[in-house]
């Protein structure tokens, strides 16, 4: 049983979710990370229900979910956490095959702090990955994204007056 998580990741597709990881281990490699392939067990995890009852009720610091997740998506789950006091306040960043303005703007609405287009480069996506962790992560836990990873483009960066992130390619 894990007392502690930094990091939940949500994303169905191995192959992104591995890079996901690997990313995560390379900037923040003390952090807790746990994965989980769709919208309803990521809420059953977050709130201790069926399979996932004997968990301490440790809230995640942040959480990576993928918009397009099987049984309830991105936008589902991110619904269910803003509207209960004891997961409104976890950082969430939205991970999207595809940017539209339709689900930027919900997922805005929604609470996220941010929406990032996964780059078809791995590097780039390492990089995106390695700013979130820089961001919203402890900075006892993690390594600067200028020092560990080359100096691939990060893509295009949006950094709203809210303090949101986005990051699009």
């Amino acid at each position: 049983m894990q007392s502690s998580i930094d990091v939940l990741v949500v994303d169905d597709s191995d192959s992104h979710a591995s890079v996901t990881l690997s990313a995560i281990g390379q900037f923040a490699p003390q952090a807790a990370v746990t994965r989980l392939k769709d919208g309803e067990q990521a809420l059953q995890f977050i709130f201790c229900r069926d399979g996932y009852s004997d968990r301490l009720p440790e809230m995640p610091r942040l959480i990576l979910l993928e918009l397009e997740t099987p049984v309830r998506n991105g936008l589902q789950v991110l619904d269910a956490l803003a509207t209960h006091s004891r997961t409104n306040e976890i950082p969430v960043i939205m991970l999207a095959r595809a940017s539209t303005p339709l689900a930027i703007e919900q997922t805005y609405t929604l609470g996220a702090c941010g929406y990032v287009v996964k780059p078809t480069d791995t590097n780039e996506y390492c990089m995106a990955v390695g700013g979130i962790m820089e961001r919203w992560l402890p900075t006892s836990r993690c390594r600067s994204a200028k020092r560990v990873a080359s100096a691939a483009p990060l893509g295009r960066q949006n950094h709203p007056a809210d303090g949101r992130l986005r990051i699009e390619t």
